[in-house]
Formats: structure tokens, sequence, C-alpha cells
């Protein structure tokens, strides 16, 4: 049975996937509301809120072997989950249809969860890639001028 004002969406990070069941109490903008959705799982996921019943983190791949921790429980060492200059965000019904999917602002979702350790490794990833290839930052930056979410197209077809 479906509950009434829930939402069920999918948060996508580098190399994990979380599925967040989403409880609309109040209203929030269609934007506001992405927002909200991806810093209740990064709180789960980074450990400020470690115990969420509502957010389930599905896959998480190792990064250099691409093999996901929960489909080969035998690995010996659990990847730590870890995060890119931008994160993915639709609702589950949606999944296939990439033009309903958003990017956020990483560094704003943890500044939203208010973890500043977090934002600080958000910056040092920003300036790591600045070095290595400025352009890619500069157009995000640009893409992402005055929104904090993005349509995940218009980032595909910059």
């Amino acid at each position: 049975m479906a509950r009434k004002n829930v939402e069920t969406y999918i948060v996508e990070g580098t190399n994990w996937k979380c599925k967040v069941l989403f409880n609309k109490l109040r209203h929030l903008s269609p934007e506001d509301e992405l927002i909200e959705v991806t810093t209740q799982c990064f709180e789960h996921v980074f450990g400020k809120y470690p115990h969420m019943d509502v957010i389930d983190i599905f896959e998480l791949r190792d990064l250099n072997t691409g093999i996901d921790y929960f489909k080969n429980i035998e690995e010996e060492t659990i990847p730590d989950p870890s995060f890119g200059l931008l994160t993915k965000v639709y609702k589950k019904e949606d999944i296939k249809n990439s033009d309903n999917h958003y990017v956020v602002q990483t560094k704003l979702i943890f500044e939203n969860a208010s973890n500043i350790e977090a934002v600080s490794l958000a910056d040092q990833l920003e300036q790591e890639i600045k070095t290595k290839n400025p352009d890619f930052v500069a157009s995000i930056k640009s893409l992402m001028k005055n929104t904090y979410v993005l349509k995940y197209g218009d980032l595909k077809n910059s």
C-alpha cells in the first residue's frame, strides 16, 4: 500500500546509489525538494545520521575493480562512498527517463547538511579538477549560474 505524500527518489554519487523515501510534509519548490532529498541522503551516507530507515544504499562499487559490494558480499573490504562535483537525483519512476534526471552541486549539499569537513574536501576536489581540467569546472559553473539544480540533459548536451 502506497503511503500518502511519500515519493521515492534515487540519489547517485560517484560509486554509490541510494533509494530515498521522501515524505512531503510541507510545500517545497521542486528545486528545494531535490536539494532536501539529496541532503537527507548525504546525511545518511556520509555519517551524520547513519541509521535512517527511509534511506537505503543499494549499490556501492569499488572504484578500482568496479565490483558492487552488495552483489559480491564475499569482498573483504567495503569501499567508502565517494563524491564528485555533482550528484544526480531523480524520482524512481523516472529511472529510465534521463530527461527527468537532475544534478546538484555536491558542495552545496554538504553545506546544507552542515558537514564542514566534507565541504573542505569538496573544495579540495574542485581545486584538483581545476588544475587538471580548468575548462570542465568553468563549464559546470557557467551552466549552473543562478541555479542549484540543473537538468541532467542540459549537462550532457553542453
